[in-house]
């Protein structure tokens, strides 16, 4: 019998968890699709991009307002964008990407079908602001939006530079202490 190579990648895992995650959020979704989202999602080859460009640049735009750039990178430069492309590209299935499509379109019909992505930074910032406190204050029914955001925070925060830089990370908390009495710890460690 071979032994199947168990080897994790700490990265790999991340990703894989959160893509279950953004799976778990269709489950919310509503059922109701255009055809056109539905055909676009039908003709679609796995491995090729999934989001087109104007979806990519509202996501881009997006993810860079809700992480910005400080003293540590922001979403963007983390990579938050494409690895949701990669994801639906390469993981989802045709309802998770139906749920994307129809869920980008709507935030940008919410903007009303201007090009968010070309607006300027304080329109972007005003606008955004607007949706944000109208979603999670209950006057506006976006449901996606808050999944986006859980998507964008998500990504970060389990990337290199989310868990690196903006997190405090230390691979080997504490020092090593090989050998040491039951009684002066009291209980066994989960990690």
């Amino acid at each position: 019998m071979k032994s199947a190579n168990l080897k994790l990648n700490r990265r790999e895992t991340m990703l894989s968890l959160l893509a279950v995650a953004t799976a778990g959020l269709v489950a919310c979704k509503d059922k109701q699709t255009d055809s056109e989202i539905k055909e676009a999602v039908e003709g679609y080859k796995v491995g090729d991009p999934f989001l087109n460009g104007s979806e990519m640049a509202l996501l881009t735009s997006i993810a860079g307002l809700i992480i910005p750039d400080t003293d540590t990178p922001g979403a963007v430069k983390a990579g938050v964008p494409d690895m949701i492309q990669d994801l639906l590209s390469n993981w989802g299935d045709d309802s998770v990407r139906t749920y994307w499509r129809a869920g980008l379109k709507s935030v940008a019909d919410h903007f009303g079908g201007a090009e968010f992505a070309s607006m300027g930074a304080d329109q972007q910032v005003k606008d955004l602001s607007i949706l944000d406190s109208g979603v999670y204050g209950g006057s506006v029914k976006l449901p996606f939006y808050k999944d986006l955001k859980q998507a964008i925070a998500g990504g970060y925060y389990m990337s290199e530079v989310g868990a690196t830089q903006e997190l405090v990370y230390d691979p080997v908390p504490g020092d090593f202490l090989g050998c040491i009495e039951f009684s002066e710890i009291g209980k066994a460690w989960a990690t």
